[in-house]
């Protein structure tokens, strides 16, 4: 029940994180992205709460106002989903930006320096690359085509630095994944890849917090809070009247037993008078 209860508050903390930083980035000013964190949270609290409190009301027999909580409920999961989803798919849109810019780096730094090796491998089978002696002539016939190959290699240095410090990397394995194996497009695969955790998110902090809450009170007596202090404080303050008498000592019992148990003697018996003998 703890890792559950856990697992609850977790998605909680979570959805209220998702509504909020989606409402910040929509707003202009910082007037605006206040009102629209605050709606965003209060919304997201009332898809977190409405529906354990519309099951309290349908308990006590209050059908209406249950059922206003319920269809307040319904509206506030679809809004929450939906900023989840929002706020997954923006962060994924930018990681994705990201390596992909690395990767068309990569590409460009690639290309860059295959054209380097191969206009290296073209000029040292020029004629002029052995009268230079391989460039170490210093005559000035000679330096227009030594100074091009500097600079080939210095360009073919710069790209093997850069191949060596962005590693081959996919932008989107996971829906790569998903469009090879299933057949979906690509805006399918990416559709389910940002709403399937916003909506188990959403699920977990609502249903789930109905459920944990449903569990954890059932154990709970059903007399109100305030009948329950009533009652101690009465029991406590004074000596209760119910208490059952005292029971009588065992010699007690069996003297008035016998008591009871023996003839009455009349106050009215004269007994005789017994007389000296002379």
């Amino acid at each position: 029940m703890i890792l559950a209860r856990l697992a609850v508050y977790g998605a909680i903390a979570s959805t209220l994180w998702f509504n909020g930083s989606y409402a910040f980035s929509r707003g202009g000013t910082p007037l605006d992205q206040a009102a629209l964190v605050a709606v965003a949270v209060t919304v997201d609290l009332a898809k977190c709460s409405f529906l354990s409190a519309a099951s309290a009301l349908l308990r006590a027999r209050h059908w209406l106002a249950a059922l206003l909580l319920f269809l307040i409920w319904c509206p506030s999961l679809a809004f929450s989903t939906f900023a989840g989803y929002s706020y997954i798919t923006g962060n994924r849109a930018a990681a994705t930006a990201d390596r992909e810019g690395s990767a068309q780096e990569r590409v460009r730094a690639q290309a860059t320096y295959d054209r380097a090796t191969t206009d290296i491998a073209t000029a040292k089978k020029s004629p002029m690359w052995e009268q230079s002696a391989a460039c170490t002539n210093q005559l000035p016939r000679y330096r227009p085509f030594c100074e091009a190959i500097s600079n080939t290699k210095a360009e073919q240095a710069a790209a093997a630095t850069i191949l060596n410090r962005i590693t081959p990397l996919d932008a989107n394995p996971e829906v790569r994944t998903i469009v090879e194996n299933t057949g979906l497009t690509l805006s399918q695969a990416t559709l389910i890849i940002g709403l399937v955790p916003a909506l188990i998110l959403e699920l977990a902090a609502s249903v789930g917090f109905y459920a944990v809450n449903r569990s954890t009170m059932s154990w709970l007596p059903r007399t109100p809070l305030r009948e329950r202090l009533h009652e101690w404080l009465l029991r406590h303050s004074r000596p209760s009247t119910n208490a059952p008498a005292a029971r009588p000592d065992a010699s007690q019992t069996m003297q008035g037993a016998s008591m009871r148990s023996a003839p009455a003697v009349s106050s009215k018996l004269k007994l005789p008078v017994m007389q000296p003998r002379p």
